[in-house]
């Protein structure tokens, strides 16, 4: 009997510290983030940034986020986890492929893929080439502005305008997939590394910036080097020194996405 008490207080206490500590991880977020992510605040973004700098080598926190059946904090946890390192754990993708009927989860999962655009894991991009020429218009723009980023074309409203007087939006995009869905990743990067060294040359400040961007997040301060400007960019120079350093930097960041899809496997 007294053997029995005892198994009883161990499993008791057992299961009391796991509800304890199962509580305990859904506070980590100060209240203050939870609030104005759940109010839809003007910070929002920011305190998003705030969760992905916080936890983002915490594989057990966004296990425990990823599933919290707050579904306006599990959309900011979409968010955050785009922001968190180099590549987007494998679990991402399946999750679009389990929200046919939430809307709002797959419009937060077309403004997180923007952050991952630079790592070119193609997966979603069915799904958006199917909701870019559906009958809902704001799934249709996220899904727009999604495939904008990952192509690399139609960056300006004048582009935008161009191309949807010369296709469908349905077709939009038609073109550039049957070129890319063939490739492999490491053949995808070349090719949208070439086309952002395009927009660093077009010689408009922003576009400039804008192509900064995936390329710092891709090759890290290697991408100080290419000689460039935001007044005076040599496409010429820029492509010499991509062809000289490519294979260091694709080795590079080949091994940044299979160390990402170790860490992270189990999210």
């Amino acid at each position: 009997m007294r053997n029995v008490l005892i198994a009883l207080t161990v499993i008791v206490v057992g299961v009391g510290a796991m509800l304890f500590f199962y509580k305990r991880t859904l506070t980590e977020i100060p209240d203050e983030v939870m609030a104005s992510i759940k109010n839809n605040s003007p910070d929002r973004n920011e305190r998003i940034l705030w969760i992905a700098q916080k936890f983002g080598e915490n594989t057990d926190f966004w296990q425990r986020m990823i599933r919290t059946p707050d579904p306006v904090v599990r959309r900011a946890i979409y968010s955050s986890l785009a922001r968190i390192r180099r590549n987007v754990p494998d679990c991402y993708f399946p999750i679009a492929e389990s929200l046919d009927s939430d809307k709002a989860d797959v419009l937060e999962l077309y403004s997180a893929m923007i952050y991952i655009a630079p790592w070119c894991d193609l997966r979603m991009v069915p799904r958006a080439m199917g909701d870019v020429g559906g009958t809902d218009p704001e799934l249709s723009q996220s899904a727009y502005s999604y495939l904008a980023f990952q192509s690399v074309e139609d960056w300006t409203p004048d582009e935008t305008k161009a191309s949807l007087q010369q296709h469908p939006i349905a077709t939009r995009w038609l073109d550039w997939w049957d070129l890319s869905k063939s490739m492999d990743r490491r053949s995808y990067i070349d090719y949208y590394t070439k086309r952002l060294l395009v927009r660093l040359a077009s010689g408009d400040k922003q576009v400039y910036e804008r192509a900064f961007q995936p390329l710092k997040v891709l090759y890290g301060d290697d991408a100080y080097n290419i000689p460039a400007s935001e007044e005076n960019t040599s496409l010429t120079d820029a492509e010499r020194w991509w062809e000289d350093n490519k294979v260091r930097l694709l080795d590079k960041v080949m091994g940044q996405i299979e160390w990402d899809r170790f860490y992270y496997k189990d999210i």
